[in-house]
């Protein structure tokens, strides 16, 4: 699910502005706030800025002076009974998490059918995994927020936060393997298979339920809408000063070979920019088979004496090899791709035929002269 894009909020705001900004985005990061709720009071502090920023107000009238209280004051209805609101989200997760990994279990252990009945998994990863998010949580809410909210360095906080999270799972890792106490409990993984697919089934079956009484449809119209926002919202200042340079040249070639029209050129960019998605989809199919292959193939390996942990660990560092190939990438695609669409849309908000929208975005005419627009022909 896309969320709200922040850097094209942060974007519109002075730096004064955008400490602000970030430091409330900081606050609900740390603090467990669940992302809708988060979106829509982050939603509403920008439209605050905005308005403050352009009327010339100080920061401190708006903040207080008090960047600590201003940031509880701005989710303080996000109480306990908000908390346990987003608590079947959150075990949904959990027994989702729980329900990928023992069927992978299965599949890696069980050689033959009988086999799935007598299966054991150690529970105690699971456990562990339940009481360190616990653990961290809590570490970030009294001990990383308050420091984060005082200091001037938002961004070393976060950082913090992350190492306190690896230093947990290392932990955790060192203590099961120095205690060994993972043989102590163990359940049915077939059981626990079924326990966790019910429990997520049962979830989205309600979900469902509840968003076709309120909404008229089982799909989330709120990711929809965010996603409008973030293909029309998004912005780039290098992309968007290349795609337009690369529009001029090919609206220049194409149309000295009478080839394009001023008016018939933006049907042409629509085309490619609706192909080239299509195309970036690809990607995600690309990834997401060599990711399969490669965890498949130690898997299945005769060779490998691993058990479940192992290969949950080769599985999370293959993963992250291969977001970090997709970042350099593919992700320049779709960050292309859309500040595209995002410019179509303001150039039909504008009126302008396509030419006519770049020239005015690039500040030149096409051979020095000013160009004539669709109304002075």
């Amino acid at each position: 699910m896309l969320t709200m894009n922040y850097n094209a909020m942060l974007a519109d705001l002075e730096p004064r502005w955008r400490e602000v900004f970030v430091r409330a985005q900081t606050y609900a990061n740390l603090n467990g706030i669940d992302r809708d709720f988060a979106n829509e009071r982050l939603g509403e502090l920008f439209d605050m800025l905005v308005t403050a920023q352009s009327e010339g107000k100080p920061v401190r009238r708006i903040t207080g002076g008090n960047p600590e209280r201003f940031c509880r004051e701005l989710f303080s209805d996000y109480n306990l009974k908000e908390r346990f609101k987003a608590l079947p989200k959150f075990l949904f997760r959990i027994a989702y998490i729980i329900f990928i990994f023992s069927i992978f279990d299965l599949v890696c252990d069980c050689k033959k059918l009988s086999d799935i009945w007598t299966h054991t998994t150690p529970m105690i990863y699971y456990i562990s995994g339940i009481c360190m998010t616990f653990v961290f949580e809590l570490i970030n809410i009294f001990i990383i927020t308050p420091r984060m909210l005082k200091s001037k360095r938002i961004a070393r906080w976060e950082r913090t936060s992350l190492f306190v999270l690896v230093a947990l799972v290392i932990g955790s890792v060192a203590l099961e393997m120095k205690l060994g106490i993972a043989e102590s409990f163990k359940a049915r993984t077939w059981m626990v298979t079924a326990v966790s697919g019910a429990f997520a089934l049962v979830y989205l079956l309600v979900r469902s339920v509840w968003r076709y009484k309120n909404y008229g449809t089982v799909f989330n119209e709120k990711a929809r809408l965010e996603k409008e926002i973030y293909y029309h919202s998004i912005n780039d200042a290098n992309a968007e000063a290349g795609i337009l340079k690369g529009w001029k040249s090919r609206y220049e070639r194409l149309s000295r070979k009478g080839k394009v029209t001023e008016e018939s050129f933006i049907d042409l960019i629509k085309k490619d920019i609706e192909r080239d998605g299509k195309l970036n989809k690809l990607y995600y199919i690309f990834f997401g088979v060599v990711f399969i292959a490669s965890v498949g193939a130690n898997t299945f390996d005769k060779n490998q004496n691993g058990d479940i942990l192992d290969l949950l660990l080769f599985a999370v560092t293959m993963g992250l090899i291969l977001y970090g190939i997709y970042t350099v990438t593919a992700k320049k695609s779709f960050t292309i791709n859309a500040n595209m669409k995002r410019l179509i849309a303001e150039c039909e908000k504008s009126g302008k035929t396509l030419p006519a929208f770049i020239e005015k975005k690039m500040g030149s005419s096409w051979d020095g002269e000013p160009a004539l627009s669709a109304d002075d022909t």
